[in-house]
């Protein structure tokens, strides 16, 4: 997963699913699905719809695309960060930036901003790892224009 989130509830980015990436845009109140061949072989559609409409988005119900991310949003992910009891292990350098090392009493790692603002880097457990690259700088793009929106009931013919 590599996605750009706002507190509101905003994204813009890429998840893998059942082996198939799928690029997702999430704003003003619309959720958007880029269609990709994966994507259509993925849904049993035929790959001729491909020319059609293959680089184009198809606007999907919010509660659809949020089922698609399994509920992930920033919330949740802050909430997985700020549960745990954290205890402080070292001064460590994420990603060319001093943190803070902390072990969380489930398990994780979370590594804190050591400098400025003290904002979440890096939060690890097990094998599953999210990096937090551009805290309070992520802008969201814009909807597709409606020229780059496709319906399904386009495939229809």
């Amino acid at each position: 997963m590599n996605m750009s989130m706002t507190r509101a509830g905003d994204l813009s980015g890429t998840m893998s699913a059942n082996h198939v990436a799928l690029t997702m845009l999430v704003t003003r109140g619309h959720s958007y699905v880029k269609i990709s061949s994966g994507l259509l072989k993925s849904q049993n559609l035929p790959s001729a719809a491909c020319s059609l409409m293959c680089g184009k988005y198809l606007e999907v119900p919010t509660g659809q695309a949020k089922g698609m991310l399994n509920g992930m949003d920033m919330s949740s992910l802050l909430r997985q960060v700020s549960e745990p009891k954290l205890t402080y292990v070292r001064t460590v350098t994420v990603n060319g930036q001093p943190a803070w090392q902390a072990r969380g009493s489930d398990g994780s790692t979370v590594y804190v901003a050591a400098q400025g603002p003290h904002y979440p880097l890096r939060v690890t457990k097990g094998p599953s790892r999210a990096d937090f690259t551009q805290w309070n700088a992520v802008t969201i793009p814009p909807p597709p224009p409606a020229s780059q929106v496709v319906d399904l009931s386009q495939l229809a013919g």
